[in-house]
């Protein structure tokens, strides 16, 4: 399908640089207004919509499907904002010491908002992916913007991931002594690498 070759957000944010044309989802209108698509009746983002409310495959699959023109005409243009890395790129990075490669999903869904057979199948697609183009094992997991849930941490415990973690805290309560689940902090384009750093 059209989502298993490109990130979705990066999908999004690139189509709506030069799409000119409204979109409808879920019965809703999202206008293009300074480059970026917004619910009509309350101005909110679509990429954060597709995060919290709507992150179901199908409609992300929709999404592809009215902006698949728009992204086609620039992808090259900007290639090196949407291409992932190569095996090759991984499996050379996995050869520096005390550098680990993890996984992050495999489509970079909110593992815990989206339905929990399409969470396990990520969570084990990445994985099994990892393990085969870097001949270790992978065993550590960051979860998409520390999204997920109690059946995806029993899940990806009992398939192999010993260190799971979160993002900018915990979910719920009880996680504080979940010894299979840590914190950890983004890098955002915010502020600066160094006291990003500092944080960490």
């Amino acid at each position: 399908t059209i989502s298993d070759q490109y990130i979705w957000a990066d999908f999004l944010q690139i189509a709506a640089l030069f799409s000119k044309k409204n979109l409808v989802l879920k019965d809703e209108i999202y206008e293009n207004i300074n480059n970026q698509f917004l619910r009509k009746n309350d101005k909110k983002p679509l990429l954060e919509i597709l995060k919290n409310e709507y992150p179901q495959y199908e409609v992300k699959q929709e999404l592809y499907h009215q902006l698949k023109d728009e992204f086609d005409k620039v992808k090259q243009k900007y290639a090196e904002f949407w291409e992932l890395m190569s095996d090759k790129d991984i499996r050379s990075l996995s050869t520096i010491n005390n550098l680990t490669i993890g996984s992050h999903g495999f489509l970079h869904n909110n593992l815990g908002r989206i339905k929990i057979e399409n969470a396990k199948e990520e969570i084990s697609d990445s994985k099994s992916y990892l393990e085969s183009v870097i001949q270790k094992e992978v065993n550590e997991i960051a979860y998409p913007d520390g999204s997920y849930s109690k059946e995806v941490i029993d899940y990806s415990n009992n398939i192999g991931f010993k260190c799971q973690l979160a993002a900018d805290g915990f979910l719920f309560k009880e996680d504080n002594e979940n010894n299979l689940l840590r914190d950890r902090f983004g890098i955002y384009q915010c502020a600066s690498w160094g006291n990003q750093l500092l944080l960490s």
